[in-house]
């Protein structure tokens, strides 16, 4: 079993984020590494916690097909997820692209050819 992630925030950036920051966090799988169609109740409640500290995104929070993505990002409230690996390669993302997977999509030009 995998530890579980634990965000946490320095005291004063809840409170010093003003009402035009906009603050992501990447969590580089930290909620499930391996690419599984498990149920994603876990993720879900992971996710509110980066929420209540601060940020308004998080990127890569889990190894997720499109549709377990768009599952949490259904259930997440106003948290924006960030699909990264889902995106790779770059040429291909527009077959991967699901737009329900999350709000903002992370496109890597550089990582034209690659196959992660």
């Amino acid at each position: 079993m995998e530890a579980p992630v634990t965000w946490t925030s320095s005291p004063g950036v809840p409170a010093a984020k003003g009402p035009k920051t906009y603050l992501t966090g990447d969590a580089t799988t930290g909620y499930r590494h391996a690419l599984t169609n498990e149920p994603v109740a876990d993720i879900v409640a992971a996710m509110h916690q980066p929420r209540a500290v601060g940020p308004d995104a998080c990127e890569e929070p889990a190894t997720m097909p499109n549709a377990r993505w768009a599952e949490v990002q259904g259930q997440v409230g106003d948290l924006a997820l960030i699909p990264d690996v889902p995106m790779r390669p770059a040429w291909q993302s527009r077959l991967n692209l699901d737009p329900a997977a999350g709000r903002i999509f992370n496109m890597h030009p550089a990582s034209m050819g690659s196959n992660h």
